[in-house]
């Protein structure tokens, strides 16, 4: 089997951010939509807060991709991945 080269590998890792981005966004409308405003908005605002973590790295991760520097980007996704666990475990239970 080959081995997936490191733009590859990066490509599919800016990939899953922006899957990530997604997903929070999602979660913060089905909760809005489920419990409609009766929410309080300091739990949607977690979810924004995560959405908005993994945009600052996709961002990021975007703008070393334009500068080749594919290894780099590798440790960013899962250095946010790990960092946005770390968030959740601590302000969403």
């Amino acid at each position: 089997m080959k081995v997936p080269s490191p733009e590859r590998l990066a490509q599919g890792g800016i990939i899953v951010l922006f899957v990530i981005i997604l997903r929070s966004l999602a979660e913060y409308f089905r909760l809005e939509h489920a419990y409609g405003y009766a929410l309080p908005r300091h739990i949607l605002s977690e979810y924004v807060g995560g959405a908005l973590i993994a945009a600052v790295a996709t961002a990021i991760c975007v703008i070393f991709y334009f500068f080749r520097q594919y290894r780099s980007i590798l440790v960013l996704v899962v250095m946010t991945i790990v960092g946005l666990l770390v968030f959740k475990i601590r302000y969403i239970r």
